[in-house]
């Protein structure tokens, strides 16, 4: 439970000890050490929303793109924003007394574990920031990281699985108002209004892939070697609900912030999968919402990529193809080359696969990934993720929330303070971003973003010649025999703007 109070009913900061499961809320004292500070147990770090939505309205430099979604919709059916979607609208028609303030907040939140440490420890270290971020502004700031608000800091060592609405209650009571509507000032036209603002989705990765399935005529699901020894898989997807059939469903649901760690419910595996009710569902307009979690789509992908990757390239304790999951195929699978075999000695051996890589072979790859130049900014330096004497890769990001969480790793300077460490360089990046809105009119040196090349070019007269660019990697010279020469001259004609009338 968490010890604090709120305007909703709840009294538990007086507490000194869980109403759950009666463990302590402090440390014990050793003895005749002094009584007078008390040390949590566990604690929390949580950055209110509230005062930082108002603050986007304190600013010039951020109160116009605030209402951006409400000038910049699209007109031609191309989904380039949150506002074209349907779940945006479909919110506008069920309350448009919301829709009809531009300056009212939609929200998204999103939130995965990561280990703080930069050399893995022995002991695995999990903890989860709880990120929230503003849709109404444009594309390229909604998802910066300035604008990627970290609200809790659920502390590790461990992934708080259901009890994660724990974490979450003081974040809820803050949407809960926020629901109801805030007095904000609106510095570009000298006014208060009464700020509202909603949560449109959460943002998920591996746990969502329970929505996925096949289609009904696709090949695997008669494959009966493969997958699952001699049975044909033709179960349908389960039927879509609305968000009142759902509610209704999960209504009576025990929930973790008012019983504790909730029983298995009576049908769980059978005829449904809940394991609690969620505290989203406190929001009073949660069950309004059309689409309420989002697959995190480069998130997936990046755990799809290092699933296969080590799973080829054969990486020790990261292959998927181990073996506990070799165990399982003479009970599920006829894949006979790829079940365990005995040594004459009596001890078993895992036979190599034909679908992973020799120690050259992967040798190879790593050294071919090691020099591979991309161009600029097409991609992150693929070069500084690969170790080719230990055989990894890694590093590699995959969207602005691993980023953040990047970031949030190189900000641990007290191992024994993970949590605060993090929080502290995030409140002062965040106070540093706000300040400096103040001081942009002022300011002696040009901003510049990452990769922006300025470089004098001379006019030509073809267009192809007229791109700005720098070399990738080290400068060299190359003398191009006759055939490159021709292969080259090809290519500047057939690129160029004033040939292409003579080329059709």
């Amino acid at each position: 439970m968490l010890f604090y109070d709120n305007d909703y009913g709840k009294n538990d900061g007086a507490f000194v000890e869980c109403k759950f499961c009666g463990k302590p809320r402090y440390q014990q004292h050793k003895i005749g050490a002094s009584s007078k500070n008390q040390v949590p147990v566990k604690s929390m770090f949580y950055f209110p929303i509230i005062p930082r939505l108002q603050r986007m309205y304190a600013s010039k430099e951020t109160t116009a793109e605030m209402t951006w979604h409400h000038h910049n919709r699209s007109s031609n059916g191309v989904l380039r924003h949150p506002c074209d979607g349907e779940a945006w609208k479909h919110f506008d028609r069920v309350h448009p007394d919301f829709a009809i303030e531009p300056r009212n907040v939609r929200l998204g939140l999103c939130s995965d574990g990561f280990n703080p440490y930069v050399q893995a420890s022995n002991i695995p270290y999990s903890c989860w920031p709880v990120i929230v971020t503003s849709y109404n502004l444009p594309q390229d700031m909604c998802m910066s990281k300035p604008y990627m608000f970290l609200t809790c800091l659920i502390p590790g060592p461990c992934n708080p699985k259901v009890g994660i609405d724990v974490y979450l209650e003081p974040l809820i009571d803050d949407l809960k108002k926020l629901w109801s509507g805030i007095l904000t000032y609106d510095i570009s036209r000298r006014q208060n209004f009464i700020m509202r603002a909603m949560l449109m989705w959460t943002i998920n990765d591996f746990p969502a892939y329970g929505m996925l399935f096949l289609r009904n005529e696709h090949a695997f699901r008669r494959n009966r070697n493969a997958f699952k020894k001699g049975e044909v898989d033709m179960e349908d997807a389960p039927p879509y609900l609305t968000g009142t059939e759902v509610w209704n469903r999960v209504n009576g649901y025990p929930k973790v912030t008012q019983n504790g760690a909730p029983p298995r419910i009576d049908g769980y595996g059978e005829w449904h999968n809940w394991t609690k009710k969620s505290i989203f569902w406190d929001l009073p307009y949660w069950k309004d919402n059309l689409l309420r979690h989002n697959l995190d789509l480069m998130h997936i992908e990046k755990n799809f990529f290092d699933n296969i990757f080590n799973t080829v390239m054969n990486v020790s304790g990261k292959s998927k193809d181990n073996e506990k999951a070799q165990m399982d195929l003479g009970l599920y699978c006829r894949r006979k080359d790829l079940e365990l075999k005995t040594h004459s000695n009596g001890k078993m051996f895992k036979p190599k696969a034909n679908y992973t890589l020799s120690v050259d072979q992967s040798k190879q790859v790593y050294h071919w990934l090691k020099d591979l130049r991309m161009p600029d900014g097409y991609s992150s330096n693929l070069s500084r993720c690969v170790d080719v004497n230990r055989g990894k890769v890694i590093r590699m990001k995959s969207d602005d929330c691993h980023v953040f969480m990047g970031y949030a790793k190189r900000s641990v300077k007290n191992k024994a303070r993970v949590e605060g460490s993090i929080c502290a360089s995030y409140l002062h990046k965040e106070t540093t971003h706000f300040c400096s809105h103040h001081f942009k009119n002022f300011m002696l040196t040009q901003q510049r973003n990452r990769n922006e090349v300025d470089i004098e070019i001379e006019r030509t007269t073809l267009s192809v010649f007229d791109q700005a660019g720098r070399h990738s990697g080290r400068e060299s010279t190359h003398w191009l025999s006759d055939e490159e020469l021709r292969s080259a001259h090809v290519h500047v004609l057939i690129n160029c703007n004033e040939v292409q009338p003579y080329l059709e």
